[in-house]
């Protein structure tokens, strides 16, 4: 086949391969089954056709599936699954998903390479290679459930920190084991060796991911503020940075993808305008949606059951040996190294069950396993049809078996029943919509409308409903909830009103992402806290780690970090007075003791004192450096406001997006005028005041 048949081909196999996707999500919806255990299915029908479709049949050859695989699937999912990590609770649990994702896959490699050893269907080096291949997870459906049950946060965390780093931790792993077999090395230089190679290919991918990831965010800052550009050089760069790492620096792509992914997420929202990261959210969502459905159909067209079937017995061991290896490490390890430092009590046996159960294999076992086919120098011919049904047997069992279970599983668990706090909620909240539409109908009464009599109508019906869910959600608050749980509850809702108006602040450019981002963080902890029984944190600051601690100190300047600083404080001290009026209001209409009620105030109420006694110091310690954020704060809520104000005419005809803009640019330049000469005359003052001081 030529270059341009292989072209076309290829663009048409991805063509059909999406439209089983298609047709296969809505298979999944139909029949209520996981959406990637369909894509299997579709896959595993597919070579049961005669002859396999001329476009998909080309993903059929091992090179071409492999690196398909592994050089633009995986990758797409890498990066965007990085991008999109919680980088503050990345950092509150690095030293627990690094062991679990480096000494994690040592341990299951060392347990699966002894099994396959002693029952001697490979060489010691084979069954380390096989021993690899079979360590790395694909927890997503773990997480899914974990996700839908409420499973506290750095859990979840945890365990989408430790499948980002098990892929790069086996690709290594493989290449440096494949390297060193085919030096014939002593036992000892195979060892400093594979530790020096595995160092540098992580660490030396590691910086290279690091100097892109800010690479791409000086561009996003110094370019023009432009979807498609932001987009294109986000791509760009993701990809550039696979391929000159892969092909020319020769460490790990996958490590340098992470890292650079990293960056990104600790600098979300990005330097660009929310319609911008709207766009890049939705894009990079689609892709890695795209490249996973691509990678399952993969994995079901690679399937053979006859070769699966011809060694069924040496699989069922090893898959023995993979469940006994990711026991030991989730009852034994997770609990010890993944201790979650904000729990007051250990971790939950069921959530345990679901980390066991759901460790499924898929795209880097399979990828890895078809890598060997093509390697004739290292394997031999047998070797490598175990190796390749083995590890197929073991991608079918844990998607197939453990996938299709694992949902049952988390029901036998009870892990997705709803709590009564969650009850309360949903109540209360279709109570409020309610209230809403009786405001809209009481306005439409007034209407000509109402001499139809429809609103009337509705009004009664809506009446009678509105009655029904205030007599159950008294009957829930009196006799189903006991006061922690309701204690817990009402926190929750306080927290979650704050965090609407923080989130406020930010969009109206009144805090800087820096401070949105703590906020959040501290936040994410207060829920946890509530809702898990967590030792709740004192301060913003009280869950961070000395290595970044570190860090903050070479990367903040000291004006950077009082500024910041004031900033926390005041946005809480402002946000705080408003939780409690609405607070206030919200507990007037709950049958809750007066005694409860003073207690959940009081959390408000010294929250809102520990910022006002902030703000006090500092104004009297930083007196320039706090007037000057003063009028930060004025320049941006006015840039705001008046773009508000010039949108509303967009929206009306009167002028068009382009007229907007210029006027928005002239009108910042005028407010940044105005904030430029302020400073400079609250900095004059303080330098003739310092003069002042001194010639005294």
């Amino acid at each position: 086949m030529n270059v341009p048949d292989i072209f076309i081909s290829s663009i048409l196999g991805i063509v059909l391969l999406i439209t089983v996707s298609v047709a296969s999500s809505l298979i999944a919806r139909a029949l209520r089954v996981p959406f990637p255990i369909i894509l299997v299915m579709s896959g595993v029908c597919l070579t049961l056709l005669p002859e396999l479709p001329a476009g998909i049949s080309i993903f059929y050859e091992p090179d071409i599936a492999e690196k398909t695989i592994l050089f633009v699937f995986l990758p797409l999912l890498v990066f965007e699954a990085a991008y999109k990590f919680d980088f503050a609770k990345f950092t509150a649990n690095w030293s627990a998903i690094m062991i679990m994702a480096i000494p994690g896959v040592m341990f299951s490699t060392l347990i699966i390479t002894a099994t396959l050893v002693i029952i001697g269907i490979l060489t010691p080096q084979t069954a380390l290679i096989l021993g690899v291949i079979l360590s790395a997870t694909d927890p997503s459906a773990t997480i899914a459930i974990f996700k839908e049950s409420g499973a506290p946060k750095d859990l979840i965390t945890i365990v989408e920190g430790e499948s980002l780093f098990n892929d790069a931790t086996v690709i290594a792993a493989y290449k440096i084991a494949v390297l060193i077999f085919s030096m014939h090395l002593t036992p000892t230089e195979m060892v400093l060796t594979g530790l020096w190679q595995f160092t540098w290919v992580f660490l030396v991918g590691a910086l290279c991911g690091y100097v892109t990831g800010h690479l791409l965010l000086w561009l996003m800052k110094a370019l023009p503020d432009d979807p498609y550009i932001e987009i294109s050089i986000s791509l760009i760069t993701a990809i550039g940075c696979f391929v000159a790492v892969e092909q020319f620096v020769h460490a790990s792509s996958i490590v340098a993808l992470t890292i650079c992914g990293l960056v990104l997420a600790k600098n979300t929202p990005l330097p660009i305008s929310n319609e911008s990261n709207q766009y890049l959210n939705s894009f990079w969502t689609y892709l890695s949606d795209l490249a996973k459905a691509m990678i399952f159909i993969l994995v079901g067209l690679w399937l053979n059951l006859e070769l699966i079937a011809s060694h069924w017995l040496n699989t069922l061991l090893v898959i023995i040996s993979m469940l006994a290896a990711r026991a030991g490490f989730v009852y034994w390890i997770l609990p010890f190294f993944g201790q979650l430092s904000r729990l007051s009590y250990s971790l939950p046996r069921s959530y345990q069950h679901i980390c066991l159960w759901g460790g499924l294999r898929g795209a880097v076992t399979l990828a890895l396993s078809i890598l060997v086919i093509t390697d004739t120098s290292l394997f031999a011919i047998e070797e490598r049809e175990t190796m390749l049904a083995v590890a197929m047997g073991a991608v079918f069992f844990t998607i197939l078996i453990q996938g299709l279970t694992l949902s049952p599983l988390a029901s036998r668990l009870k892990l997705d029943e709803t709590s009564i706090e969650e009850k309360i909620t949903k109540k209360e909240l279709m109570l409020s919509a309610m209230k809403a539409s009786e405001k809209v109908l009481a306005h439409l009464a007034k209407t000509p409308l109402a001499d139809s009599g429809a609103p009337d109508e509705i009004m009664q019906s809506l009446k009678s409903h509105v009655d029904e869910e205030k007599r159950d959600l008294r009957h829930l608050y009196t006799t189903a909830v006991d006061t922690q749980s309701l204690y817990k509850k009402l926190i929750m809702e306080g927290l979650s009103i704050e965090s609407e108006y923080l989130y406020l602040l930010y969009d109206q450019g009144l805090i800087s992402m820096e401070s949105y981002q703590k906020h959040r963080e501290f936040f994410d902890q207060q829920m946890d806290a509530a809702r898990h029984k967590y030792q709740q944190p004192n301060s913003q600051h009280a869950h961070k780690r000395s290595l970044f601690r570190v860090l903050d100190k070479w990367t903040h300047k000291p004006t950077s970090d009082v500024s910041i600083q004031y900033e926390l404080a005041w946005s809480r001290l402002l946000t705080t007075d408003l939780t409690l009026i609405e607070l206030k209001a919200l507990l007037n209409d709950y049958p809750v003791e007066p005694a409860l009620k003073k207690q959940v105030l009081q959390v408000w109420a010294s929250w809102r004192q520990q910022s006002a006694d902030t703000v006090s110091q500092l104004d009297k310690t930083y007196p320039v450096i706090t007037a000057t954020a003063h009028r930060k704060w004025l320049h941006h809520m006015l840039n705001t406001v008046q773009k508000a104000h010039l949108e509303k005419f967009v929206r009306q005809r009167l002028i068009s997006e382009s007229d907007k803009e210029q006027i928005v640019k002239q009108l910042m330049h005028t407010t940044s005028s105005f904030y430029k000469d302020s400073v400079d005359n609250i900095r004059t003052g303080s330098d003739s005041t310092h003069s002042d001081d001194d010639s005294k």
